[in-house]
């Protein structure tokens, strides 16, 4: 299974528990769209955020769609900033 169908899998069991966190976030091609704003989610392991004592984790029951588009968002954009400084 390639990354983008783990993220597509992890992406669903996440709505199915918290369906108001993920609302209006939708998979098109490899990348996670939120009102008209799109991240490419095919370079990462989105698990990364769920492990351990992650904040984010902790506050999925809490957090806007929008919030989960944008710390997602961030994560792809910072560790994209690594791996070109590399």
């Amino acid at each position: 299974m390639n990354i983008f169908e783990v993220n597509k899998n992890t992406l669903m069991s996440l709505y199915e528990r918290f369906p108001n966190s993920f609302e209006g976030l939708a998979l098109k091609n490899t990348n996670l769209v939120f009102e008209g704003q799109c991240v490419d989610i095919s370079n990462f392991n989105i698990n990364d955020l769920l492990t351990g004592d992650s904040l984010f984790a902790s506050s999925l029951g809490s957090l806007s769609p929008i919030d989960v588009f944008k710390i997602i968002k961030l994560h792809v954009d910072f560790l994209g900033g690594i791996e070109n400084e590399s």
